[in-house]
């Protein structure tokens, strides 16, 4: 089976993050840094993610220039 990504470019994060709680997600950063992990939280200003490793994750959401995530992980 064939995944779908789902790609959410910069314009359209902030209105989609509140639906990507509890999610695995990759962030894109202006510097081309790309973060995996389970999206916790979302802010004002900034996200938590946490990887694998149970690394927490904060970034800038003015640092975010795209989201990606799985289809099937939608649901």
């Amino acid at each position: 089976m064939g995944k779908r990504l789902i790609r959410i470019p910069k314009e359209a994060v902030l209105g989609k993050l509140p639906e990507l709680i509890d999610k695995v997600i990759d962030v894109v950063d202006a510097n081309g840094v790309v973060t995996h992990g389970k999206l916790k939280s979302k802010s004002a200003d900034s996200i938590l993610m946490m990887d694998a490793r149970s690394h927490k994750h904060e970034i800038a959401i003015s640092e975010i220039t795209e989201v990606i995530f799985d289809h099937s992980s939608e649901s």
